[in-house]
């Protein structure tokens, strides 16, 4: 995998460079992951679609991509796709995951006024990666590396990600 992807902050606070992309720990996008793939998927992921596979890997993963396409359309903005429902954040919460990745232009619904996924990552203190590239990724453990760039005035950053195949 080798992905422009849109990194977000881990915190709620953006007081005195709190919460802005500086400041976010890189110890969540540097170390173990597994991909855990659900497509084709274009709708809420709930734990059921996970649990299982999760109880799958040999170590307990602390950073955890979900696969929910096997096809990017670059050209087209995509109107329907998967994304986290509350449940499954808190799940994964009480996994101890610090990070969640997904393959789709964001953790919400599209029309989401209240953004719970977001809300919900943010109160489990977890970061997350958006607009992932994993088409070419299977199901497995891995290593990343999705650093951000270290921006002292906005929240997010764009990250080059690298998923290394663990041996």
């Amino acid at each position: 995998m080798s992905a422009l992807m849109l990194m977000l902050q881990c915190t709620g606070d953006m007081n005195d460079g709190v919460g802005m992309a500086a400041s976010l720990p890189l110890e969540y996008y540097f170390g173990p992951a597994v991909v855990i793939d659900v497509s084709p998927l274009d709708e809420l992921i709930k734990v059921e679609h996970v649990a299982a596979k999760l109880d799958n890997f040999a170590d307990k993963p602390r950073r955890v991509l979900f696969k929910t396409s096997s096809l990017i359309r670059y050209e087209v903005f995509e109107e329907k796709y998967a994304y986290f429902s509350v449940d499954l954040i808190e799940e994964m919460a009480s996994r101890n995951v610090i990070m969640m990745g997904i393959d789709t232009p964001s953790v919400d619904y599209i029309h989401s006024k209240t953004l719970d996924a977001h809300h919900a990552l943010l109160k489990a203190e977890m970061c997350w990666l958006e607009n992932l590239d994993l088409t070419q990724v299977e199901e497995g453990e891995y290593f990343l590396s999705a650093l951000p760039l270290k921006f002292t005035e906005i929240e997010a950053s764009p990250v080059r990600a690298v998923l290394l195949q663990s041996l």
